[in-house]
């Protein structure tokens, strides 16, 4: 059951969202680089691919505020700067609660609606209580006590800072887009991951992005245009969606509607391509443009029309950034995704592109637990270097955020990818921790298609007890050093065949499960890896899989050459 959303009186004022049109043009081109070249590329010392580009972070945002716990001072201060900003124009805020049952699976819905209406209904009432005209949401959240408020005048900032809401959040910044071949495949060990059944089938993967171009080739499934995109959902408001509602998950292909002043959705269609070609899952695209859409978005996956496994997020925003947890710097997004993992959904946010090694910015800092284990899997990518005396090395690339210690959860072969392009049927090769993420959610897709009872927080356990340990720093010189990234490459067919192994295999045969690894001279070298086989039960059984293993055993050959050649396969669309 879809929550009904309140109407909105008059037309939506996006006067400082176009003002930053520019900005996010500027920052769109410079975190997802387009590469011509056909073979990997090395980089210079510092790691930095040579046409990577950064827009730094210039405008300074709000911080959320503890409404029941600043204060007056504090408040007073808050206060000022939000007044400040209603000169450029009308702004979105969020104002909502702590979950009242953090616990709460996706079992109890129909509960958890109630719980949250009875604490909105309070909010609502402690904003309007001094009469005059009743000041409504543009938003209301179905499963977390939260509102989202568009404010231009200060009487309605003083509502707000008044109400029964346990906090007051800025949520009107750009959303920044950060910014596949069979190479890629064979190197985390898709082919033997979908000969084990772990293809994603009936499972799909959100992403929220800058939009998609649902004619592009890699999301046609039997010859039908936009046959791999499940639903196609528009969040940028009431003003922009083409239902005048602010979420259209109705329309057809409204994740593909156009409008002036943004990407036209080139960012969001080369993410979701790579999820595409990653797994056998369908996607559901949500068009975002600021934050607020961000959060509308991930409320819509809260309602599990249809069975989601992960949710990748390749953006970035705020103007902060932070050495360990900014959970409580984001109440409104520590419950929403405290919500969806709860409800079986894991969220995969990229960890960014400023080489940071010790902070991360926001969503990438968020957490509701362990950070190495909570369900928020932080995706990082790595790309190759050709050396003379060992061939193409796998290294985490120089860009990636490594965050602090835990944060970054696991690594993608992010680094010169191919990659869809908007309004045509190509690919470009690119590079970005934004193409790392939608490859981790495909990976947690075919995963779960495996076990379908895993929780996301398993899910990044297996994911992360199979990865490849990969170089985080190669020296070369005299003094050649190797330091490994404390995050793990991704390799989905050891990851598969653990799992597997834990719960349908035995331990009296055994059989060949190839697979490339790290090319680096770490601790997992290239090689044929023997683990515990299902025992056949008939002869045509046997020879299905020992045909198939044949086959299998030729692919990895063939990628193996590849890679002591230097060459990189060419992708074609599947």
């Amino acid at each position: 059951m879809e929550r009904s959303r309140p109407p909105v009186e008059g037309k939506l004022r996006r006067k400082s969202r176009l003002s930053t049109a520019g900005f996010i043009a500027t920052a769109m081109f410079g975190f997802c680089v387009a590469r011509s070249d056909a073979t990997p590329r090395a980089t210079n010392q510092v790691g930095q691919p040579e046409t990577h580009l950064m827009h730094p972070a210039v405008i300074e945002y709000p911080e959320a505020l503890d409404l029941q716990g600043s204060s007056s001072g504090d408040m007073e201060v808050y206060k000022a700067r939000l007044v400040e900003r209603l000169g450029s124009g009308s702004f979105m805020v969020a104002v909502g609660s702590n979950l009242p049952d953090p616990k709460a699976k996706a079992e109890e819905k129909e509960e958890v609606m109630e719980r949250t209406q009875s604490v909105e209904n309070s909010i609502s009432e402690s904003i309007n209580e001094g009469g005059g005209n009743p000041f409504e949401p543009v938003y209301s959240f179905a499963f977390i006590p939260a509102f989202i408020y568009e404010v231009s005048t200060q009487e309605q900032i003083d509502r707000l800072l008044a109400s029964k809401a346990d906090y007051m959040q800025f949520v009107d910044m750009p959303a920044e887009p950060l910014g596949l071949n069979s190479f890629q495949q064979g190197v985390i060990g898709l082919p033997q991951a979908y000969a084990m059944g772990a293809r994603g089938v009936g499972w799909n993967i959100g992403s929220i992005d800058t939009g998609i171009d649902y004619k592009q080739p890699a999301f046609t499934r039997d010859g039908k245009e936009g046959g791999r995109i499940t639903e196609s959902v528009c969040a940028i408001g009431p003003a922009r969606c083409p239902n005048g509602r602010y979420l259209d998950d109705q329309t057809p292909h409204a994740a593909s509607f156009v409008w002036l002043g943004f990407d036209n959705g080139r960012h969001g269609t080369a993410t979701a391509s790579v999820a595409t070609n990653m797994s056998e899952a369908n996607i559901i695209p949500v068009m975002i443009y600021s934050v607020s859409d961000v959060a509308v978005g991930l409320d819509y996956f809260l309602h599990q029309r249809y069975p989601t496994a992960a949710v990748s997020i390749s953006l970035k925003w705020g103007s902060a950034s932070y050495n360990g947890s900014c959970a409580n710097q984001s109440p409104l997004f520590r419950t929403l995704f405290q919500r969806l993992v709860n409800f079986g959904i894991a969220i995969v946010p990229a960890a960014g592109n400023d080489g940071e090694t010790e902070r991360l910015y926001e969503p990438a800092c968020i957490n509701i637990g362990d950070p190495t284990g909570d369900g928020i899997i932080n995706a990082g990518a790595t790309g190759f270097i050709n050396t003379t005396d060992r061939g193409i090395i796998e290294r985490v690339a120089g860009y990636s955020t490594r965050g602090p210690r835990g944060f970054v959860n696991l690594l993608f072969p992010a680094d010169g990818i191919f990659a869809a392009v908007a309004h045509g049927s190509g690919y470009e090769r690119k590079a970005g921790t934004s193409l790392a993420a939608p490859g981790i959610g495909a990976q947690v897709a075919n995963e779960r298609s495996s076990n379908n009872q895993l929780t996301p927080a398993e899910i990044e356990r297996i994911l992360n007890e199979g990865g490849d340990h990969i170089p985080d720093v190669y020296v070369i010189g005299s003094d050649r050093r190797v330091v490994y990234a404390t995050a793990r490459r991704v390799n989905i067919a050891r990851s598969v065949a653990r799992q597997i192994q834990g719960t349908q295999y035995n331990s009296n045969n055994t059989i060949c499960l190839p697979f490339v690894s790290n090319q680096g001279g770490s601790p997992a070298a290239s090689k044929v890896q023997k683990r515990q086989g299902v025992t056949p039960t008939n002869k045509k059984t046997r020879r299905r899989v020992a045909k198939q293993q044949k086959k299998l055993e030729r692919q990895v050959g063939f990628i193996k050459r590849k890679v002591r050649k230097g060459e990189v396969m060419i992708f074609a669309a599947a």
